[in-house]
C-alpha cells in the first residue's frame, strides 16, 4: 500500500475515510460533520465485506468501524483482515464505535489498540473535538509510526526517545513509552524490553504495561516466575483475553498444543 504521507494528515481535504456501519443515521452524522471540517471524500458501508472490497479499491487515512457489525464480521475480525491485507497500519487513525459500555466491551476493544473509542449515539461537536486531536497525535509522532510500519524499529525508538524528552510533546509522552516498548519486542530485544517494563511498573499501573512486561518474560520462557501475577491479570477485567493471547501464544512457541488450546478456550468462556 501507498504510505500515507505527512501532508495527506495536514491537508483534510485529501484524506480518505472508510466509515463501516448498518446504521444508515451514522453515516449521515459523520459525513456532514466532517464535511463542515473539510474532509470531503467520505465512502460509507454497512456491512464488513463491502468495507474490505472498497479497501481494495483505494486507500483509506481513517477507517471508523462498528465493533459489532451484524450482518457479517465483528470490529476484531474486520481490523484482523484490514491489518493482515495492510488496509490498516500504525500512521492510519483507526476509531471503534459502539453502543454498547459494558466494562468487558470496552476493554476488549482497548486491546485491539484503536485511536479512539466513540459511543453512539454520536454528537458532532465531540467528534469534530475527538478526529481533531486523534490527527494531531498522527501529525506529531509521524515520524514514529512511519517507521514502524516500515519495520525500522531502532529508528522509531530513537524518535520515540527524542520525542519524550520534548517538554512541548508532554501530552504525548505516554503513547510513546508506549511504542517504545512494542519496539523492543518486535525486535526480539527480550532482556531489554523486560527492564523497560519492569521501570515502567514504578510508575505507572496502565495494562498495557503488565502486559508488555509479561510478554517479555514469556518471549524468555520465565513463566514460573510470574505465576502470581499470571493468576491476578487473568482475574482482572482490563487484562484478562490479553493474557490469555499471551499464554497461548507462548505454549504454541514451546509445542505444547495441548495448553495452548486450554488457553484458548479460557478466552472464549
Amino acid at each position: 500500500m501507498e504510505h500515507i504521507g505527512l501532508n495527506k494528515i495536514t491537508n483534510f481535504n485529501e484524506l480518505n475515510v472508510l466509515v463501516i456501519d448498518d446504521n444508515i443515521l451514522v453515516h449521515d452524522l459523520i459525513k456532514h460533520t466532517f464535511y463542515d471540517m473539510g474532509i470531503v471524500n467520505v465512502r460509507c458501508a454497512e456491512n464488513a465485506f463491502y468495507g474490505l472490497r472498497l479497501c481494495t479499491e483505494m486507500q483509506f487515512h481513517i477507517v471508523i468501524c462498528a465493533f459489532n457489525v451484524k450482518s457479517d464480521k465483528d470490529g476484531f475480525h474486520i481490523l484482523e483482515e484490514m491489518k493482515f491485507k495492510g488496509f490498516v497500519t500504525k500512521q492510519t487513525v483507526l476509531i471503534f464505535l459502539s453502543s454498547e459500555t459494558d466494562e468487558t466491551l470496552v476493554n476488549s476493544i482497548a486491546e485491539l489498540q484503536p485511536d479512539d473509542f466513540w459511543v453512539k449515539p454520536l454528537n458532532a461537536k465531540n467528534v469534530m473535538t475527538r478526529l481533531s486531536y486523534i490527527l494531531d497525535v498522527k501529525r506529531k509522532l509521524f515520524n514514529v509510526f512511519e517507521c514502524i510500519d516500515n519495520g525500522d524499529f531502532s529508528k522509531a525508538i530513537y524518535y520515540a526517545e527524542r520525542h519524550i524528552k520534548n517538554p512541548e510533546l508532554k501530552k504525548y509522552h505516554m503513547n510513546l513509552r508506549r511504542l517504545k516498548g512494542e519496539c523492543l519486542l518486535s525486535l526480539m530485544e527480550f532482556v531489554d524490553a523486560e527492564e523497560y517494563y519492569r521501570e515502567l511498573r514504578q510508575k505507572y499501573k496502565m495494562s498495557w504495561v503488565y502486559l508488555g512486561f509479561v510478554n517479555a518474560l514469556l518471549k524468555q520462557n520465565k513463566i514460573d516466575e510470574i505465576d502470581q501475577l499470571l493468576d491476578s491479570m487473568t482475574h482482572r477485567v482490563d487484562t484478562r483475553f490479553a493474557t490469555y493471547d499471551l499464554l497461548a501464544q507462548y505454549y504454541v512457541d514451546n509445542e505444547d498444543y495441548v495448553k495452548a488450546y486450554d488457553e484458548i478456550k479460557k478466552r472464549l468462556s
